[in-house]
């Protein structure tokens, strides 16, 4: 930063604190609102970048995104801020698109910050959420319900604005049905609980398809 001039500097300080504000969770349909109204006011643009670069990947060429339309949307100085918020929010809640392997070891790792808070509060008296508490916590379910309600809709608004993130959500769909699976392996649901849980990925999976 020590190039900048002070207003380059001061408009990029701000710009920065602002994406990573835009990571809390209380900010989260917020920010897939924000995504879903840039899609809608250039939805025309859009679509048509989105046919062109699915169009190039089925045909084995080099994707062509984004195209000179999108670029110029992308320009516009308050896309800019929605886009660093969109990147580093889906950055933040991107765990669940990795490979399953990796996934299931950040989760374990994430959910071990979270235990440690646990136990710090009960040291202290206090409340324990129950995410926090490593005696209630059930890791496949909870798995299931960030999928379904928070990283799912977001990234199904993502992908209408960047298509490349496709793959993403393909993969998200792949560790969905995995935490299924071991939801059903360790936590012996009754048969209404697992007709439940198939009909809430069901309609997860309604929704991928439709894009």
């Amino acid at each position: 930063f020590s190039v900048l001039s002070r207003n380059h500097y001061m408009a990029t300080r701000k710009a920065c604190i602002q994406a990573i504000l835009a990571t809390d969770t209380a900010l989260h349909f917020q920010n897939v609102k924000k995504v879903q109204m840039l899609y809608e006011m250039n939805s025309e643009v859009l679509d048509h970048a989105a046919e062109i670069f699915r169009d190039s990947r089925d045909e084995d060429e080099e994707p062509n995104f984004p195209i000179p339309e999108v670029v110029d949307v992308f320009k516009e100085p308050s896309t800019k801020q929605t886009l660093m918020d969109l990147m580093v929010h889906a950055a933040d809640t991107s765990n669940p698109t990795k490979p399953w392997r990796i996934c299931q070891i950040w989760v374990q790792k994430a959910m071990e910050e979270n235990f440690l808070q646990g136990d710090e509060e009960k040291l202290l008296g206090l409340p324990v959420q129950a995410l926090n508490d490593r005696e209630k916590a059930n890791l496949p379910y909870g798995q299931i319900g960030f999928i379904e309600y928070l990283v799912a809709p977001f990234l199904l608004t993502i992908t209408k604005v960047l298509p490349p993130a496709e793959d993403m959500l393909m993969q998200l769909m792949l560790n969905l049905k995995s935490w299924h699976k071991r939801w059903e392996a360790e936590c012996s649901p009754s048969e209404e609980e697992r007709i439940a849980m198939r009909g809430r990925l069901a309609e997860v999976i309604r929704s991928f398809r439709e894009t």
